[in-house]
């Protein structure tokens, strides 16, 4: 009987302990669990928008110089990267086929002037001999440099002579021979005297060979290339004994006026204007300077605009300097957050309070100033989850405890 009553009581007290239990786990079941969080209501703000970008100093202006007439260099006087002044000397061709062009030039110019005087003026008998005995010298001369240019001929033909000979010698007869028929002309004038045309015909001969002079005489002139303004060489494309082609550039020199250049992208373009204000940084040296032109085309290789920008060169840059520019490009209005309350799990994203639960919100960055990011996708007066922001997911219960006393905005 003893063991019976132990064995009822052993029963009941494991019912006791099973019951307590139960309801134990029933009521930890039953328990709210809120997370406790710190808050800060979002406001709309407004920030400048500042654009940053990296250039290099260049020349202003940039010339190309180059020959009229295509030769061979033979002196070049300047190398890259050395300033010149104005009127120093660049690059000279060889002037001795130009001198002989100008000498035959200026010949022709003065037997047409001769002729035509003599039509305007008649002849005396002395000038009449003397006429005579100048065609007899042409004549000769002629004659002489005829029976040259074949021999020269056959010998270059055996490749005993250069081409340069023989051309040099072809013109000398084609020279010699215009010498004569104006010397024959000269002499019949001088014979039989000039009517009104033939005198109108010798002007514009005179005309003619005088336009023909001074142009071969520029051409002398231009052989030797000199700077037109003070500047540096930027780059010396031909050397000496190379063949300059006519308009072929041979030395390019940039002005002494720098400006600086950047590329801006397509959807800063139209943020900044001509005449606004910039910064410009080199090496931590600060200077002001102001957009002068933005190129309208872009360039092939980058796609950017290019935008000029002047600068008092207090800092005493040299061209191919690296600058950074920055640009002021109006304000931006928005919600901005303080990037460290963005997440991101492959998209960006914050908290908010919503119905005492935290609410996901994706949201799409728009701009950053300082700390700042400009969030799309969030609305004034929304409360952002500012701590306990990990230890929280979407739909959890959570309290404003601690909340942050200011707000998010301008």
């Amino acid at each position: 009987m003893k063991r019976v009553w132990l064995l009822w009581m052993l029963i009941h007290i494991l019912f006791c302990v099973l019951a307590g239990c139960t309801r134990s786990g029933t009521e930890t079941d039953s328990v709210k669990i809120v997370k406790p969080v710190a808050v800060m209501e979002l406001k709309e703000g407004s920030y400048p928008v500042m654009l940053h970008y990296t250039g290099t100093v260049e020349s202003k202006e940039v010339k190309r110089y180059a020959f009229k007439t295509a030769g061979r260099i033979a002196e070049v006087f300047v190398k890259e990267g050395q300033s010149v002044k104005k009127g120093d000397k660049l690059v000279l061709l060889e002037q001795q086929d130009l001198k002989f062009t100008v000498d035959a030039a200026k010949t022709q110019m003065e037997a047409a002037k001769a002729q035509y005087e003599k039509a305007v003026n008649g002849a005396r008998e002395e000038e009449i001999r003397l006429a005579e005995l100048n065609v007899h010298k042409a004549q000769s001369s002629y004659n002489f440099l005829q029976d040259q240019y074949k021999k020269i001929k056959e010998l270059y033909q055996n490749g005993a002579v250069s081409q340069q000979s023989l051309e040099e010698c072809q013109l000398q007869m084609e020279q010699a021979k215009y010498s004569l028929e104006q010397a024959e002309k000269t002499l019949e004038l001088a014979k039989n005297g000039a009517r009104r045309e033939e005198i109108e015909a010798l002007l514009k001969q005179v005309e003619t060979a005088k336009a023909n002079f001074e142009a071969n005489e520029k051409l002398m002139q231009d052989a030797l290339i000199t700077a037109d303004s003070d500047g540096y060489v930027l780059s010396v494309i031909s050397k000496e004994n190379e063949i300059a082609a006519a308009g072929s550039p041979v030395v390019v020199v940039g002005n002494s006026e720098y400006i600086g250049k950047v590329g801006l992208i397509e959807e800063d373009v139209s943020k900044v204007m001509i005449g606004d204000e910039v910064k410009i940084d080199v090496d931590g040296k600060e200077m002001k300077g102001k957009i002068t032109t933005i190129h309208k085309v872009p360039d092939d290789e980058t796609r950017t605009y290019t935008a000029e920008i002047s600068f008092d060169n207090t800092a005493g840059v040299n061209i191919g300097t690296v600058i950074k520019v920055v640009m002021n490009a109006g304000r931006q209005t928005g919600i901005w957050v303080p990037i460290q309350y963005i997440l991101n799990d492959g998209e960006d994203y914050v908290y908010v309070i919503e119905n005492s639960r935290a609410k996901r919100k994706n949201v799409k960055l728009n701009g950053m100033i300082e700390e700042k990011v400009c969030a799309q996708g969030l609305s004034e007066g929304e409360m952002l989850i500012t701590e306990g922001i990990k230890s929280i997911k979407d739909g959890y219960e959570v309290s404003a405890n601690g909340s942050h006393a200011n707000s998010i905005g301008q």
